[in-house]
């Protein structure tokens, strides 16, 4: 929440804001009586507050009373109208029941490294009988837990005929792609919905946390696409919940949809949803990407995100239905384009607008800071050590948050010490391109969005 005042302090000195609960436990125990729920906001100094306290009692203030309801039983006050208004969408849940939180190692140092030739030597230390594993524990800095053994994890390996086969790349955090040994070898948590769907098959998948309220004042921005396996931590704090689109049964494979939802899209839009095994769209129909895709841009609206934002703090989003045929396919066109690129396949390098321009064989492209230094147009330099930077890093850029994460800032915060590759180098540039053509998007969306 964003107080509306310049000047707001906390009553006691500390950075985090603060309520006063004062709950009345009434003898009465009749289960037919509802409670009430009062509310008041004291904005201002800590003197004003602290005044405003010493000076009143419960019979004096100003309470405003309201009226929680389910599902969210908001505790403060809300438009009720503008709330059933949200519910008249679906739930992202209810329309995609398949889903699971993100893979989890508990060892990342170990478990994810940044090249296919960093964990395959993890490998072969684990098969090495002459490395003894207080020497892999001494060298790796790693420990046994309750869900991970070494001793057990190496038995493992050395039991796995085909372990080559699960070094595959994930998605560690936005826009940074690493690789890891997919299996209890290394991941404690490799989820069997995610080994099934995503390691065996071809696949793509909606990242989507829960509780948006763990980004504090931040927009809403929990939503991610992928089409390798997620880290749970692609979202912080409460991590990414994963929604594949499709799901392998067998030698069957089909759209992880609701068909009563689905039903309900293509009664109002005239639309048909076509097999997944289709590649083209055909006359009145449309593939299941393509809802997909509607659903993405929806949830990049910056609209969608200031209108709903109550509503999105501690729930898995509801989207609203498209109104027609010509709607849904202008939102999802939005959609297409932001997935493209975020999974980085449509940037070429004459995309580029930034510059790398200082070589110093002192520090040698190694990270040693993230700082924004302004330039007079509205960028930046984005210093990676005292000598070199990243020229003409726009502003907005620079600040944009993407699943929770100021994303130009944590992709390097994640390489500290590190020396970039040329490789990366281009990727983060790349990037920089990624996120502004983003936000270009995300206002194309909101001259169409319809809430």
């Amino acid at each position: 929440e964003s107080t509306p005042e310049l000047k707001d302090q906390c009553i006691f000195d500390i950075m985090q804001g603060v309520s006063i609960n004062i709950f009345i436990k009434k003898k009465d125990k009749d289960a037919s009586s509802l409670a009430q729920v009062f509310y008041k906001d004291i904005y201002g100094s800590r003197k004003l507050k602290l005044n405003f306290l010493a000076e009143n009692k419960l019979s004096t203030v100003d309470f405003q009373e309201i009226v929680p309801s389910a599902p969210l039983y908001i505790f403060r006050p809300h438009d009720n109208l503008l709330q059933e208004v949200y519910e008249s969408g679906f739930k992202i849940d209810k329309l995609m029941i398949n889903c699971v939180q993100g893979f989890k190692t508990d060892r990342d140092n170990l478990a994810i490294q940044y090249s296919k030739e960093d964990i395959e030597n993890i490998a072969f230390d684990m098969l090495n009988t002459t490395l003894s594993d207080n020497d892999f524990q001494s060298k790796y800095k790693v420990k046994d837990n309750r869900d991970w053994s070494l001793s057990e994890a190496r038995q493992r390996i050395r039991n796995k005929k085909n372990w080559n086969d699960c070094i595959v790349k994930i998605q560690y955090r936005p826009f940074d792609v690493r690789w890891t040994l997919f299996d209890k070898i290394l991941v404690t948590y490799p989820r069997p919905l995610i080994e099934q769907n995503f390691i065996l098959h071809p696949n793509i998948a909606l990242g989507i946390g829960k509780s948006g309220n763990v980004i504090g004042d931040s927009e809403w921005s929990l939503v991610s696409i992928s089409d390798i396996a997620m880290d749970i931590n692609v979202i912080p704090r409460g991590g990414i919940y994963l929604f594949p689109l499709y799901i392998y049964d067998g030698m069957l494979q089909y759209a992880n949809f609701t068909p009563d939802i689905v039903k309900k899209i293509e009664s109002i839009t005239e639309l048909f949803m076509q097999d997944c095994h289709d590649t083209e769209r055909s006359e009145n129909g449309f593939l299941p990407i393509d809802l997909i895709d509607y659903i993405y841009a929806v949830l990049y609206s910056p609209s969608y995100r200031d209108t709903y934002n109550d509503f999105l703090q501690s729930d898995f989003p509801i989207i609203p239905y498209p109104n027609s045929a010509d709607y849904f396919f202008s939102i999802a066109e939005k959609g297409k384009e932001l997935r493209e690129l975020h999974l980085m396949k449509t940037i070429k390098q004459q995309d580029i607008i930034t510059q790398y321009p200082v070589y110093d064989a002192n520090n040698d492209n190694i990270v040693l800071s993230r700082k924004f230094v302004e330039n007079d147009n509205d960028t930046g330099r984005v210093y990676i050590n005292e000598t070199q930077y990243f020229d003409n890093v726009p502003k907005d850029v620079w600040e944009m948050f993407i699943s929770g994460y100021q994303v130009a800032d944590k992709w390097l915060k994640d390489r500290l010490n590190k020396k970039l590759t040329n490789e990366e180098i281009i990727h983060y540039q790349k990037m920089i391109v990624a996120i502004k053509r983003t936000i270009e998007i995300q206002e194309d969306i909101d001259n169409i969005i319809r809430l």
